[in-house]
């Protein structure tokens, strides 16, 4: 009589406790899962078998694909890093024969070309194969093409601001006078998105040209809104009732954010949470 072996913590049926769980057809020799049949809208149709797992003296199941089960008891563990392909196309079969050890990017070029018919290159003309063929979310794509378009959406990214004025004498330096301005402006403490806006230069531009001029800089630090003691996901009350009043009586953000060292991103959002940004100070 065959008993269950146990492997560690985890309890494998034998093989004669398999064979009650399939049934074998004949005609076309899959082994179809009789029990649980996963009904997930992206994996549906594969057989799932709870195994028992014996942790620190109790039991727990895992879920395991069916195909898998029955693969592992019969050939042994499958390798790293592949997956299991349905060769006869029917995800209800069980047996090891049907089954072929491949890669993920294998898997789903092998079922995408099932479901679409095969597809040997898409449209632009591009070989689907080796490195060219990547998948996401089950949809294969070419390489070539995403690259492509990374690649043209980063030029328009660029056309999309102005060039930093060059040095009429030598090309490979900046104007000299533009320079000093944004040298000028980095010292004053704006930051790179702020110069960039004005200027309308890259900010990435900018910030390498700190890095490179500026090596030491460091931004500004700003003093945090206190918390609300009993639940720190809330700022304290008391502070939010004074920036209330200060921004009632008219002050700007800038002013407020000066006064009390906070970052005026944070005061400026804070202020339109109140539906305050619209307030008028008002002339006595």
């Amino acid at each position: 009589m065959n008993k269950q072996i146990m492997t560690g913590e985890i309890w494998w049926p034998s093989v004669d406790d398999l064979e009650a769980l399939f049934t074998r057809d004949p005609c076309t020799d899959c082994w179809n899962w009789n029990k649980r049949i996963k009904k997930a809208a992206y994996d549906s149709g594969y057989g799932i078998y709870s195994l028992k797992c014996v942790i620190d003296g109790s039991n727990w199941f895992r879920s395991i694909p069916a195909h898998r089960l029955v693969y592992i008891v019969q050939r042994g563990q499958i390798p790293e890093g592949l997956e299991l392909d349905h060769l006869c196309r029917n995800t209800r079969c069980v047996n090891p024969d049907h089954l072929e050890p491949v890669t993920p990017q294998e898997n789903v070029r092998r079922a995408l070309s099932y479901k679409r018919g095969i597809k040997e290159r898409c449209p632009r003309g591009h070989v689907l194969a080796a490195e060219n063929l990547g998948n996401s979310a089950w949809q294969s794509f070419c390489r070539t093409c995403r690259n492509e378009g990374a690649k043209k959406r980063r030029i328009q990214d660029e056309q999309s601001y102005m060039p930093i004025p060059r040095d009429a004498q030598k090309r490979n330096q900046f104007d000299r006078k533009i320079l000093a301005e944004l040298l000028a402006a980095i010292d004053s403490g704006e930051t790179p998105a702020d110069i960039a806006r004005r200027y309308n230069f890259n900010p990435i531009l900018i910030w390498h040209l700190r890095q490179r001029y500026r090596p030491g800089f460091k931004e500004k630090t700003y003093t945090a809104i206190l918390r609300d003691p009993t639940d720190r996901r809330r700022y304290d009350p008391t502070a939010l009732v004074a920036l209330t009043v200060e921004f009632a009586r008219g002050d700007s953000v800038a002013q407020v954010a000066e006064r009390h060292n906070y970052n005026p991103t944070l005061v400026w959002h804070f202020k339109k949470r109140l539906g305050l940004n619209n307030v008028v100070k008002e002339t006595a």
